[in-house]
């Protein structure tokens, strides 16, 4: 018999059969068990999910390992669970993107994923991922190409981008500004120095001086591309040696509350 909570899943059967929605059904209710992505520990709550204590573990694990072995790659499959997913977010009225990447190597096999993922209260989920297939930082026309294969499916326009120091850059910038896609994108020291120093006020040293010896929240406009931005300076929450204060560049009214927005992705 299905249960309630499966027979929401019933617009996949036709497409994916019964036995690979249910067991997609399982791996839902195994990540809010375990609190894990990992298939090694999720094996061991796959008992109390189908009310089998009696099964061997190991078992369980082979299990989820054959469902992910078969549907993987299948990049129907892939899309309609990102597509539910974020569907079943929107209830919760998220406004903050993330992106972010993972890298490491397996042999001679180099993975790199760039993952986008929504905000919903203090976890991140992901909703749409890009093995670039390299280790290290992903280039402009690489994110460019994930954000424009992700908003063929899903409705990102009036999200704000919450980024780290690697995402920067003026296409991307301009790419983000031309979607409807607002950002707050942390800098590093000395970006775009000169931009500052060109533009009225005080210059880049100035305001980090302040920023760094009297806790001043600092801010000021400046021009890139033809574009207006704020870049904005505070200290950091963290206190690290080093790093005493965080630089964000936005199109957002450049308020404290406004580049505090970024500290979400700590959390």
């Amino acid at each position: 018999m299905l249960t309630p909570q499966l027979r929401k899943f019933t617009d996949l059967y036709g497409k994916y059969g019964l036995g690979a929605t249910k067991n997609l059904h399982l791996i839902c209710q195994l990540l809010i068990l375990g609190r894990t992505c990992s298939l090694w520990k999720l094996k061991d709550y796959v008992g109390l999910a189908l009310d089998k204590p009696l099964v061997q573990p190991a078992s369980h694990y082979q299990r989820l390992i054959r469902f992910f072995d078969a549907w993987q790659d299948n990049a129907g499959f892939i899309l309609d669970v990102q597509r539910r997913t974020l569907s079943l977010l929107r209830r919760f009225r998220f406004t903050h993107l993330l992106l972010d990447g993972t890298s490491w190597k397996r042999g001679q096999q180099k993975y790199h994923y760039m993952v986008l993922s929504v905000l919903v209260g203090s976890v991140a989920i992901p909703i749409y991922w890009k093995q670039l297939g390299k280790i290290g930082a992903s280039s402009q026309a690489e994110r460019k190409a994930l954000f424009t294969e992700a908003m063929k499916h899903l409705d990102l326009k009036g999200m704000t981008l919450l980024a780290d120091r690697e995402y920067v850059g003026q296409e991307w910038f301009k790419f983000l500004i031309d979607n409807k896609i607002e950002f707050v994108i942390r800098l590093r020291f000395g970006d775009f120095y000169q931009a500052v120093d060109e533009a009225p006020g005080k210059t880049y040293q100035q305001m980090y001086d302040q920023c760094r010896s009297h806790g001043k929240f600092c801010r000021k406009r400046i021009k890139l591309g033809g574009q207006f931005y704020f870049i904005s300076m505070r200290p950091n929450p963290k206190g690290t040696a080093g790093d005493e204060v965080i630089i964000f560049l936005t199109r957002l009214r450049p308020v404290k509350k406004t580049v505090d927005q970024y500290i979400k992705r700590w959390r």
